[in-house]
């Protein structure tokens, strides 16, 4: 093992997102901001976007997801945002938590 290893990271700090963010699409903002960040550092920050959230994971999962969803957008000019969500659920179950409808 190499105990020199040096691993420099940098963190995103979004206080009131995904909840604060009105409209909806603002949710893509960070997306993109997080994206464009990494991309245009990407000589200096080699590797992953690690995402991480006090909450146990709901809004990492949710920035994953939208992650997934604006590549999808990039990449095929569409997103399957059912089958993404799907896809995050059946990895980890309870992640999001089941919206309850009252039909009164």
């Amino acid at each position: 093992y190499q105990d020199d290893y040096e691993c420099t990271t940098r963190m995103f700090v979004i206080s009131s997102w995904p909840d604060g963010c009105e409209p909806l699409s603002q949710a893509f903002d960070v997306v993109e901001t997080v994206q464009k960040w990494h991309t245009q550092h990407e000589v200096d920050m080699e590797g992953p976007v690690i995402v991480v959230d006090r909450f146990g994971g709901t809004h990492a999962a949710t920035f994953c997801a939208l992650n997934t969803a604006y590549d999808q957008r990039q990449h095929e000019g569409s997103i399957d945002m059912y089958a993404t969500a799907k896809l995050y659920h059946l990895k980890r179950p309870g992640l999001w938590p089941k919206q309850v409808r009252n039909n009164s």
